[in-house]
Parts: structure tokens; sequence; C-alpha cells
């Protein structure tokens, strides 16, 4: 009985001794905010006679560019690697999105969403490889040198914003 009340006396004493954890607002990912009208969202990828929608300076780049290492090394935010079977202007609505709604506004500035994008290796435990979609979230403006041509085949039907409110 005695060894029993020390146990006892003991785990009361460590639980009103240990601070409280609260779960992590948000985990799982960036919440979908949608971008007011006062904010402009451009892109710094390439226009050429290969892209669309390049009216409200949204655009698809078809020559298969990527963040450079350096840039997603220092400022990477956010990687989600998915296989949807949603439309790329869904998807990359719901990317931008995200990007809004990280953490403090403005804390995400840029946000890259392409097709084919390899799963990099040790991903979730992935081997690596494989070609889905991807969502990527930056802390700093993308400028056109922050991009570097992908293998032929990879970072197809690309999407990439800057947001600024």
């Amino acid at each position: 009985m005695h060894l029993f009340l020390t146990l006892s006396t003991l785990l009361v004493a460590l639980t009103h001794a240990s601070p409280i954890i609260y779960p992590r607002a948000g985990a799982g990912g960036p919440i979908v905010k949608p971008i007011p009208q006062t904010c402009t969202v451009s892109t710094p990828l390439v226009h050429n006679a290969d892209t669309t929608n390049c009216s409200n300076n949204i655009t698809t780049n078809t020559a298969d560019y990527k963040p450079t290492t350096a840039f997603a090394s220092a400022h990477s935010l956010y990687e989600a690697y998915f296989d949807l079977p949603k439309a790329t202007e869904e998807l990359w609505t719901q990317c931008s999105q995200q990007c809004y709604g990280y953490g403090d506004e403005g804390d995400c500035r840029s946000a890259v969403f392409a097709q084919a994008v390899p799963v990099p290796e040790g991903y979730f435990g992935a081997e690596g490889g494989e070609l889905v979609s991807a969502c990527l979230l930056f802390d700093e403006y993308l400028a056109a040198d922050d991009l570097e041509k992908a293998v032929e085949g990879q970072w197809i039907d690309e999407r990439a914003g800057n947001i600024y409110c």
C-alpha cells in the first residue's frame, strides 16, 4: 500500500509539474484562405507563345522550369506532393490560397504548383522519384532567375505566383 501511495503521489506531482502541450493550429497543412481583390498575384514565369492566361498575370509554363535548389532550400515554408484527379486550375487556386492562408499575412510570399514533379527521397518515407502534383510555398518572392530548367517531361503545366497584399 505504501508503494502505491508513493507512486500515486509521484504521478500527481509530475502531472502538475509538466507543461501543458497544445496541438499546433493548422496541423496537416496551411488553411485555404481566399485571396482578396485588394491583393495582386503576379508570376515570375516567362510569358512566351506557349503560355496562357497572361492577361491576369497568372501563367502556365510549358518550358519545364522549377525553383532552383538554392532558392527552395533557403525559402521553403511548406511542400505537398500528391496524386489527385482534380483539374490543374483548381489545384493551383488551392495552392495559392494556402500560401495566402499560411501563418500571418505576408509570411508566405510565393507559391508554385506543377504536375509531374518528382517526389523527394524520404518524403514521408517515400523512395522518391514518383511523378505527382506538387504545391510549394515560399517565404520570399520568386524572380525569373530563381527558376532553372527541369528535366524534360517534369514540372509541366506549372503555375507560379507572388502574392502582394
